[in-house]
């Protein structure tokens, strides 16, 4: 599936894995909207959080547990918001926790750090359902 998002007024057009394993045994379940503000509170960039990647991050080891800032993210269904140094501390996460990725998720598990890298970012709200 390919989806749209919008970084630094730029639209991009990226790959979303579709679900071809259950992971965690779960139903299907949407994307967590991972959106980023700068310091005037624009919204200045989109980026959707697969199922798919939660699930390679969350449900194939509990080493992520160990992990302050990424462990934050683990509860699908809610929010977590980010900003200044705490955005600096979730990519250090990230980058730290990225040699137990499935290499199969490894694509889209760079997009994810790459998108969180924007130097215009001052807040970013992972927003589940």
């Amino acid at each position: 599936m390919w989806t749209y998002l919008i970084h630094n007024q730029i639209i991009v057009l990226c790959r979303t894995l579709s679900r071809d394993s259950n992971l965690s045994g779960r139903a299907d379940i949407v994307a967590l909207d991972i959106i980023e503000y700068d310091n005037k509170n624009n919204r200045i960039g989109y980026l959707e959080f697969t199922g798919e990647l939660h699930d390679a991050i969350f449900f194939e080891t509990t080493l992520w547990s160990s992990y302050l800032y990424l462990r934050k993210l683990k509860e699908y269904y809610s929010s977590a918001y980010f900003k200044g140094d705490d955005i600096r501390e979730l990519l250090d996460d990230l980058e730290r926790y990225k040699m137990f990725i499935n290499k199969k998720y490894i694509v889209d598990y760079n997009a994810l750090i790459g998108f969180l890298k924007n130097n215009k970012v001052e807040r970013v709200a992972f927003e589940g359902d």
